[in-house]
């Protein structure tokens, strides 16, 4: 029981470091722009290749969670595991100006072109 309890919360500290990554990246990069434009760009595109099973659910929640505790908007997408799909969605997040984009891939090798879109826009991921 006492094991359970250890990996249960060393599983919680790694999602909660996971999301406080993009968001105070998010913070930090807004804090070199005018007032208007880190207003502008204070959100974070999620991108989650689906939601099926607790796990995705529960780590959204954190992540959502932890953004409202910063003020910072989160915009989500969820691809249904179709790949197309996700890439589209992150052409529309990007497009909309997110100023970071958090992506759970639907492959393993499959956000790679997400991020080399991201970085041409100057978006961090």
């Amino acid at each position: 029981m006492k094991i359970l309890i250890i990996k249960k919360m060393k599983t919680f500290k790694r999602i909660v470091i996971v999301f406080l990554i993009p968001i105070s990246l998010l913070l930090n990069s807004c804090s070199s722009f005018q007032e208007t434009e880190s207003l502008e760009r204070m959100s974070i595109g999620l991108l989650l290749a689906n939601t099926d099973g607790v796990r995705w659910g529960r780590e959204e929640g954190y992540f959502m969670a932890k953004a409202d505790e910063f003020g910072v908007k989160v915009l989500t997408r969820v691809a249904g595991g179709d790949q197309e799909e996700q890439n589209r969605q992150a052409r529309e997040l990007i497009g909309e100006g997110v100023g970071v984009l958090v992506v759970l891939p639907v492959g393993p090798e499959s956000a790679g072109p997400i991020v080399e879109l991201a970085h041409e826009s100057n978006i961090p991921v």
